[in-house]
């Protein structure tokens, strides 16, 4: 990225909501998530780029990034697989494709402060369809694929990069990691609706140069770098601590009547929890840096965490315990859907291991963990909630009057 591409597509989301984000000063420090990341991506662009390479010839192989040690594991083997099988499955004869697209040439062309690179691309002529996947590689955060800002940046940049006429898009989510969703997610678009996109875009990188312009907060403040020094989250932090939920006197004038809170004042709290939480990790993640790196903090010092105990050696232990008539290994256990599905794909072609898991669709059932508090703007629909009246339909005291 060259230094007057400030306006990253990867962190579109953030400035597009919050154009003087990228002003803040703050610390910007890579994290060992990010930097996981980035190798699992760079093992992907070596397989795209030779279909005769695969992520299994990567396994156990380590790399520095950004300071990070990370090594490849069986996880990330089967993340990287994922992605790439996709991606040769959607291939068509005739297709062209882009691996690690680069659009800052493309982009600048709309504001200079613009840049980024796209994971993969694909353009068939035949349709005038663009296909813009991006491989996700982590597994805290669910990654919209909807209206996906940093995406929707992609197409556009890729639209002009290419240089060709392009009637529909696929944007494309691969996050493989993320349990309790599809893996890969699709959303699809004209590409004349980008037009209002492009506005957008050039509005926000206006404000972005504009020292008046107001921060705004929400959840595109996760990962921000500047989360520490934000001064929205801060203002924000001092009101949720200040904030009281007393009850509502005139709820409770009746005798007997149960108390009730202001839902509005809670509701306003659920909302700003989240980016105070971003600006309390970040403060979190910098006090440890400092102290990592010898820094005194009144009050507090580094420990290590408690300490589990290991084998030496398993292989000793094993025949140790054989000579005692113990048997040393765990019960053995049903393997769960995705990894007998893994098991049954370990030695498919690329193109086919999609197919090979619908075997077992007939012995699988989805069955929610629980419930949990989300916005009302999230896609899924309202869970259905257990009540005493329900209970009072089985055991057959329901009011039948």
């Amino acid at each position: 990225m060259s230094a007057h591409a400030r306006l990253s597509a990867s962190s579109a989301k953030r400035w597009l909501k919050c154009p003087p984000s990228v002003r803040v000063k703050g610390d910007g420090g890579a994290s060992i998530h990010a930097a996981t990341g980035t190798f699992a991506h760079g093992i992907a662009a070596k397989c795209l780029e030779d279909p005769s390479v695969t992520a299994s010839d990567f396994l156990l192989k380590r790399g520095k990034v950004d300071g990070f040690d990370i090594e490849c594991d069986l996880e990330m083997v089967d993340a990287v697989n994922l992605y790439c099988e996709d991606v040769a499955t959607d291939f068509q004869e005739g297709d062209q494709a882009w691996i690690e697209m680069p659009l800052l040439q493309a982009l600048s062309r709309i504001d200079p402060d613009l840049g980024g690179t796209a994971d993969y691309v694909r353009y068939r002529p035949a349709t005038r369809h663009l296909l813009v996947a991006d491989f996700k590689y982590g597994s805290g955060v669910y990654v919209e694929v909807e209206d996906n800002e940093q995406l929707k940046l992609y197409a556009l940049g890729a639209m002009l990069e290419c240089g060709k006429v392009v009637t529909d898009v696929t944007v494309r989510i691969a996050q493989p990691r993320f349990e309790g969703a599809k893996p890969i997610r699709d959303f699809h678009f004209k590409a004349h609706e980008l037009l209002d996109f492009v506005a957008d875009v050039k509005a926000a990188a206006n404000l972005s140069r504009d020292d008046s312009a107001p921060y705004k907060a929400g959840d595109h403040c996760t990962f921000c770098p500047q989360a520490r020094t934000c001064p929205e989250l801060l203002k924000l932090h001092h009101a949720l601590v200040a904030a009281d939920f007393d009850v509502i006197e005139t709820a409770v004038a009746t005798p007997g009547a149960t108390a009730v809170v202001d839902h509005a004042k809670l509701a306003a709290a659920l909302v700003s929890i989240p980016a105070v939480k971003e600006r309390i990790k970040a403060i979190e993640a910098y006090a440890y840096a400092e102290a990592s790196r010898g820094v005194e903090i009144p009050g507090f010092k580094l420990v290590d965490k408690r300490a589990n105990r290991k084998w030496k050696s398993e292989g000793e232990v094993i025949l140790w315990a054989q000579a005692q008539a113990i048997d040393p290994y765990a019960p053995r256990a049903v393997l769960s859907p995705a990894q007998l599905e893994k098991k049954l794909s370990a030695d498919v072609p690329r193109g086919k291991k999609k197919e090979a898991g619908k075997v077992l669709e007939p012995f699988v059932e989805k069955v929610s963990s629980g419930t949990a508090l989300v916005p009302i703007d999230d896609a899924r629909p309202p869970a259905k909630l257990v009540t005493a009246d329900d209970f009072a339909v089985i055991d057959g005291t329901a009011d039948k009057t």
